[in-house]
């Protein structure tokens, strides 16, 4: 009972925290009518995070307590709350005679409050997409978020943003004299943690556990906003979120990143902010919408300033919470304009208007990464060539459990070199289903959503699959950003359109009546379920890092042939039109004529007449393309259980359902959290333990992973990583040993209890080491360094003269 209730304390929290400043925000501003519906909890967390990052700011370098930015928060949306109740009671007395004006103060006040909670934005979701959100939640907290690599950093610098009397931007960080790693200058996103628990009064290794719960399903209503946005229909809503929780979240279980690395900066910048950067940009560009599916009631100029508003805002928050990602959201965006470009001329206002929207944009985006670059320049890997990139990744610094064998990823030799095909499809079988339907969207030439989708797939798998652009690529981004252009691919959008596709050729053939044409519609419906069904089933997932070839590179190049041929047929096309245009305009049928009649293939068939798939979704359609997601995704389905498996517990160090850190044994755990905040312990890094110890106590380390660290100057990343493995090497000496705890003012030792006698002998003898806790795999040492200075001189091998 007391850990259900810890669950929806936490969840309520990390909506109070995350959603409503910047729901509150957003209805004062009027920000919310411009955002398709499914969008607004994403909108709400990216607004929030601006005076959420700004009171953090300022109380870092005022050196206050967290406490001091629940205040500022707490401020805000009373005010906000405030202004939305004055403007319902200004707009009742002018709507209502003065004789009948009644309004109570419980309804003045209570009406804003319900308008952020379950406002018409809430009502227009449909039914359908609300039941994928809530089966996201279900998930999310099945699975449990993984506390592992990067995830170890926020959550230690969280416990010390919540312990620390006077945090400030220098004591928070992994050592006591280092500096902070320069993609998270601004601590944000572990205030978030912090905050939640100083709300709940909770460990934040619980609240780690469940704030993926509500990340993760904001997620994916931002995925059905996404789809709403490039469909310009509700109905496409459900049918995206449904693409993106099959093959992003379940069928990679038990493996599930959008689950696991949902705390993580990065998979929030990934999942919630670029779908609602692109959503806005389609709202923006294309301001004429369909009846139905309208989101705003403002001007189009009037939603084209607030879209760029909003985009500009999560940009600069991309480059914040990690600034690879804003890599991502370019390329998508390029891959666009060349579809784009290819239709010109255009109108002027249409130029503009692009100009307008996509400026401001670059100039959020090029002005916070010039503010980061400088800091960014300190990391080693910053400026490498490709060839320099892969010689730093083979040192001994990145070997066994301190690294991840980037190269195994690639193919070919050190100078010319791609990314692997199936690395490409993470997602394993539905994944290539989706990469394999990108494709369609050339069937709809007037779509501009499709040609973000064909577009940005085409320069994806041009640069991905390339000996030539992959190595430039790398030596622009480095090694380990490179890696991510898959999430460039618009993989659950395309699985989304290959069921629409085949739900509206389905009822339309169906709706032709004929015995023909219904065989023929249940006999393409059933191909699709059949062929996703056996890709779900037969292609697991690839498993992050190297691993097994999950498919073969033909099925991934097959995408890239039909994109390229498609885009020269476009081409040509255009060139064609350029002939005909004048021809078709002196045939013209004249006034009173009868409109000539489409061929029955068109009839049938008309996708090629797409300029938005509104028009062609219809609530039929919807189902049918709803059912073929459903089935085909059937076998996946079951792997939910999974997660309760042993393959879980053997392929993930973690267990995170009873939100304990289970490398650590509980005794040595419980101490740790009782050590002072200014403990400096030294554990080996080879075996992670103070990577871990971080997590669970605000203390700092000697040195820690090094792929997780930033590899500045100041931080001394080799060096410290020598010194902490040397201490342990069993072949060096007490003196030495007595020297490195001195240098880094060691107050803490963390070792395993069958180490080598030497060690042992070492700690259990020398006077200002007491033994602390002992646990299966540690055992806690505590070090007073002022006795240290008092130790009994060392006789000429090294060891100690006895005084006792």
């Amino acid at each position: 009972m007391e850990t259900i209730l810890t669950i929806i304390a936490t969840l309520l929290a990390t909506t109070l925290v995350t959603c409503v400043p910047g729901a509150a925000l957003l209805s004062v501003l009027h920000l919310d009518r411009v955002v398709p519906p499914p969008l607004v909890p994403g909108a709400a967390l990216v607004v929030g995070l601006v005076p959420m990052g700004t009171a953090l700011g300022l109380t870092l370098w005022w050196s206050l307590p967290i406490a001091y930015v629940a205040g500022a928060l707490a401020f805000l949306t009373l005010a906000c709350w405030a202004t939305l109740a004055g403007r319902v009671r200004a707009d009742a007395r002018r709507t209502t005679p003065r004789d009948r004006y009644r309004m109570s103060h419980a309804r003045a006040w209570g009406s804003p409050a319900l308008r952020l909670v379950a406002g018409d934005w809430a009502r227009a979701i449909p039914l359908a997409a609300w039941i994928v959100a809530i089966a996201t939640l279900a998930i999310a907290l099945t699975v449990g978020f993984n506390t592992w690599n990067d995830s170890l950093y926020h959550i230690g610098q969280a416990q010390k943003l919540l312990a620390l009397d006077h945090p400030d931007f220098n004591n928070t960080l992994q050592f006591p004299d280092g500096t902070a790693h320069p993609g998270y200058v601004l601590p944000i996103w572990q205030e978030l943690i912090a905050l939640v628990a100083w709300v709940t009064h909770a460990n934040p290794v619980t609240v780690a556990w469940i704030i993926p719960g509500v990340t993760v399903t904001i997620g994916a209503l931002s995925m059905g906003g996404l789809g709403w946005a490039l469909a310009r229909t509700p109905r496409a809503t459900a049918l995206v979120m449904v693409a993106w929780l099959t093959s992003v979240v379940i069928a990679t279980m038990p493996f599930s990143e959008a689950v696991f690395d949902a705390l993580q900066p990065g998979e929030v910048a990934l999942d919630v902010i670029i779908p609602l950067v692109l959503a806005l940009l389609f709202t923006a560009l294309w301001p004429t919408t369909d009846l139905d599916a309208g989101p705003g009631t403002l001007t189009p100029r009037q939603s084209t300033w607030a879209a760029t508003l909003l985009m500009s805002i999560g940009v600069a928050e991309i480059a914040l919470l990690h600034v690879s990602y804003n890599m991502v959201l370019a390329l998508g965006i390029i891959g666009y304009l060349a579809f784009w470009a290819l239709r010109s001329p255009w109108p002027r206002e249409v130029v503009w208007r692009h100009a307008r929207v996509l400026v401001p944009i670059a100039m959020s985006a090029a002005v916070t990464t010039a503010i980061l670059v400088p800091g960014l320049s300190k990391l080693q890997s910053f400026g490498k060539t490709a060839q320099e990139e892969l010689k730093l990744n083979s040192t001994d610094l990145y070997k066994g459990k301190l690294g991840a064998p980037l190269e195994a990823l690639l193919r070919g030799g050190t100078e010319h070199f791609h990314l692997r095909p199936d690395y490409l499809v993470l997602g394993g079988g539905l994944a290539l289903v989706g990469l394999l339907a990108l494709p369609l969207a050339l069937l709809a030439p007037r779509w501009p959503a499709g040609w973000y989708l064909s577009g940005s797939a085409l320069l994806v798998l041009g640069i991905a699959l390339s000996d030539r652009l992959f190595p430039a690529f790398v030596t622009a981004v480095s090694l380990d950003q490179a890696r991510r252009i898959e999430t460039v691919l618009p993989l659950s959008a395309g699985l989304a359109l290959g069921a629409a596709a085949t739900g509206i050729v389905g009822t339309r053939l169906w709706a032709h009546g004929t015995i023909p044409a219904r065989t023929l519609a249940a006999f393409t419906i059933a191909a699709v379920v059949g062929a996703a069904a056996h890709a779900a089933d037969t292609i697991g997932q690839l498993g992050g890092y190297g691993g097994d070839t999950i498919v073969s590179g033909r099925w991934i190049l097959a995408p890239l042939g039909v994109l390229l041929l498609g885009a020269a047929l476009y081409v040509i096309s255009l060139a064609v039109r350029v002939v005909v245009a004048p021809i078709e305009r002196r045939t013209a049928p004249r006034e009173g004529d009868v409109e000539r009649t489409r061929s029955r293939l068109r009839r049938l068939l008309p996708i090629a007449t797409w300029e938005w798939p509104s028009a062609q979704l219809t609530n039929s359609a919807s189902l049918v393309a709803l059912l073929v997601l459903l089935v085909g995704a059937a076998p996946l389905w079951g792997r939910i259980d999974d997660t309760t498996q042993p393959i879980r517990r053997h392929g993930i160090p973690l267990d995170q359902r009873e939100a304990e850190l289970r490398l650590f044994a509980p005794e040595v755990a419980a101490e740790l959290r009782t050590l002072p905040t200014d403990t400096v312990l030294l554990a080996d890094p080879t075996g992670r333990n103070p990577y871990y110890a971080m997590a669970l106590a605000p203390i700092y380390v000697v040195s820690s992973v090094p792929r997780h660290t930033a590899t500045t100057p100041k931080n001394r990343v080799p060096e410290r990583f020598e010194d902490a493995t040397e201490f342990f090497d069993p072949k060096t000496s007490n003196t030495r040993r007595l020297e490195l705890l001195t240098k880094y003012d060691v107050t803490a030792i963390v070792i395993h209890p069958n180490a080598n006698p030497s060690i042992m002998e070492f700690l259990t003898s020398m006077p200002g080491i007491t033994p602390g806790a002992i646990g299966k795999n540690q055992r806690l040492f505590h070090v007073s360094p002022q006795r240290l200075l008092t130790a009994p001189p060392l006789d000429g091998a090294g060891g100690f003269v006895k005084l006792r």
